[in-house]
């Protein structure tokens, strides 16, 4: 099948850019329904995900990980310290570098969490026509990988 895109955008319904912002903003009402017990925001289930995956990488590499600014990242993590899900400490040799740990009671959320998580993707996975689900979860995973995504 082949797509055609016009040489000028004059309707929304064909801009890539407008579609994916679109499909996102569903991806996140999804999300936070399933998630509302919790409150857990999206960056902030990625976050604590990707440092329970990653123990002892620095708020950078992190951030590089999770697609999160450093400055989003930052704060994330302030709040989560502060609602006892994460602990911060300071990088052994760097003045400014900090460590991120999950406390207990973050493994504790983050487990409960993934089952939520997980409920979102099949919600939306099934929002999807049946025969274009693989197709589109195969295009999803070619443009996260070619951005750099934790996995």
């Amino acid at each position: 099948m082949t797509v055609r895109l016009p040489s000028k955008l004059v309707k929304l319904d064909r801009s890539i850019a407008y579609l994916l912002h679109r499909a996102e903003q569903h991806a996140t009402d999804i999300f936070q329904r399933e998630m509302g017990a919790l409150g857990l925001t999206r960056p902030q289930f990625t976050l604590l995900l990707t440092v329970s995956r990653n123990p002892g990488l620095s708020q950078k590499e992190l951030s590089s990980l999770t697609g999160l600014d450093q400055s989003t990242l930052g704060n994330l993590a302030i709040r989560l310290e502060e609602s006892g899900l994460l602990a911060r400490r300071r990088k052994t040799g760097s003045p400014r570098g900090m460590i991120l740990e999950l406390t207990r009671k973050g493994k504790i959320t983050l487990d409960r969490s993934k089952t939520l998580a997980a409920n979102a993707d099949r919600a939306i996975l099934h929002s999807i026509p049946h025969e274009e689900r693989r197709i589109v979860l195969n295009a999803l995973m070619t443009w996260s990988a070619k951005a750099g995504d934790a996995g």
